[in-house]
């Protein structure tokens, strides 16, 4: 919200402004170089789906949107857990 009210739309989402209840995404920033590409490939082998964040922004190379909804938490490390280790794989 703080964002968009920096943006001079505050005003717009005022009243209409709620959170997330089902869904939510988080933005991960790799510290060493990945191919998101093979890593987008990989992860939809295993049932993940990622987002390259070069699709939102083009100085976003290094990044992934990881989304979910309606998920378990052990759903979601075991899905991290998957990621990380197509990382490790990828990566070498």
């Amino acid at each position: 919200r703080d964002a968009q009210e920096s943006r001079g739309l505050g005003d717009v989402y005022k009243e209409g402004w709620s959170g997330p209840s089902g869904s939510f995404y988080i933005w991960f920033k790799f510290s060493i170089s990945v191919n998101v590409k093979t890593l987008f490939n990989e992860a939809i082998k295993v049932n993940i789906l990622i987002q390259p964040g070069e699709i939102y922004d083009l100085n976003y190379k290094n990044y992934i949107r990881f989304s979910y909804s309606y998920i378990d938490k052990s759903d979601i490390d075991r899905s991290l857990k998957k990621l990380s280790n197509i990382i490790n794989r990828i990566s070498i």
